[in-house]
């Protein structure tokens, strides 16, 4: 991505970029919903507070990578923004203790 910001196809690389963001977390959710309901594939110590703070927490990832893909149409550094923030959001919210 970063070689592309200057370049004239840098709209190209955003959406490359977000899109693939985006299809990572659509799977991902998708994964984590069918392992944490009714806790079925979370070890039997896992914290239900826990379990569903990250499952609100993963709700802001399709919805804003998508804000962040058709951002790449019309602002690139709009669009890597949202992605860069989205990244802080998740590598904080996880870091966080009770």
């Amino acid at each position: 991505m970063s070689e592309y910001l200057r370049d004239a196809q840098a709209h190209v690389a955003a959406r490359f970029y977000s899109g693939t963001f985006l299809a990572i977390a659509l799977v991902f959710n998708g994964l984590w919903r069918y392992a944490s309901k009714d806790r079925r594939l979370l070890g039997r110590k896992a914290d239900p507070e826990e379990v569903d703070r990250i499952t609100r927490q993963y709700r802001f990832g399709p919805a804003l990578y998508l804000a962040a893909l058709m951002l790449s149409f019309v602002s690139v550094p709009a669009s890597v923004g949202i992605c860069m923030a989205l990244a802080l959001f998740f590598a904080v919210g996880h870091t966080q203790s009770k």
